[in-house]
């Protein structure tokens, strides 16, 4: 009986032809890219709504005592899946890679302020206390005595916002200039095929639309417009840009089941027109 068994585990485990040769398929990494930056803000948004903040921004979600967790979180997925993404040639890759970087930084190197315009909140500090007596209980912190400790280290907004800066110029690279590269099996009859051009038109949408909240952002930092907190502008600019780059991603990875958005596949004529890398 023991035997049999023994057998039949021995069976089960055997290897089996044509599989177990894995490969990163890069179809899943952009879309899982896209749905991972399309769904941050809306679920950050969404966690703001039910809290007693709604944080000017995104990055100031690092202080919520959830949505810090999964603002880290899922710009970790944004680094490992960047990272393993592969494109066609080493300018792709080392763009993706780097953004995928600039992704983790962000998540690391907080920024500053509370980013909260209410008076009751609930945040993570970034706070050494000293008790001389363990009994002694903590006294509040005035909310203009507050600020210095949402502060990492000096200069450390400073590095938040140059990686945030770099993460935005590279997704608008990819839109811009990667992703709507034109190849061969792209035109017939020297004319671009339709689902290329729909591709095309998503994605140079999706650049403009990234530089124009980059734009937005840096007037905002120059005119200090006093509605901005207040109506959590930043927040929502960085939303469009994220949407931006998530919808692209998407697009690049083929998933939305938009059929006019697909390729004509024929594996005699373009036996690489599936790939993904093909943008």
């Amino acid at each position: 009986m023991a035997l049999a068994v023994k057998e039949a585990v021995d069976d089960a485990l055997a290897p089996q032809a044509n599989y177990g040769n894995y490969s990163v398929d890069g179809h899943v990494l952009a879309f899982l890219v896209g749905v991972i930056a399309f769904s941050l803000p809306i679920i950050l948004w969404l966690l703001g709504r039910t809290a007693v903040c709604q944080f000017d921004s995104i990055s100031h979600f690092y202080y919520a005592p959830l949505g810090g967790d999964l603002f880290v979180i899922m710009l970790g997925f944004i680094f490992f899946f960047m990272v393993a993404y592969r494109g066609r040639n080493p300018i792709e890759n080392y763009a993706s890679g780097t953004a995928g970087l600039c992704a983790l930084m962000v998540a690391l190197v907080p920024t500053e302020r509370r980013g909260c315009e209410t008076g009751e909140f609930k945040l993570r500090l970034l706070a050494d206390v000293q008790l001389t007596d363990v009994d002694t209980p903590l006294t509040d912190v005035t909310m203009g005595g507050i600020d210095p400790h949402f502060t990492l280290f000096e200069g450390a907004q400073t590095v938040h916002l140059g990686f945030a800066l770099t993460l935005f110029l590279l997704l608008a690279l990819h839109c811009l200039v990667i992703f709507p590269r034109v190849l061969k099996q792209h035109r017939v009859d020297g004319k671009l095929i339709a689902s290329k051009w729909w591709r095309n038109a998503i994605y140079y949408t999706s650049g403009v639309t990234i530089l124009a909240m980059i734009a937005l952002m840096g007037l905002e930092k120059l005119f200090q417009w006093p509605w901005w907190d207040r109506a959590n502008g930043m927040f929502y600019a960085e939303a469009l840009a994220l949407w931006a780059f998530g919808l692209s991603w998407m697009v690049k990875g083929r998933f939305l089941g938009w059929s006019f958005i697909i390729d004509p596949v024929d594996p005699v004529l373009s036996p690489g027109l599936s790939d993904t890398r093909a943008a």
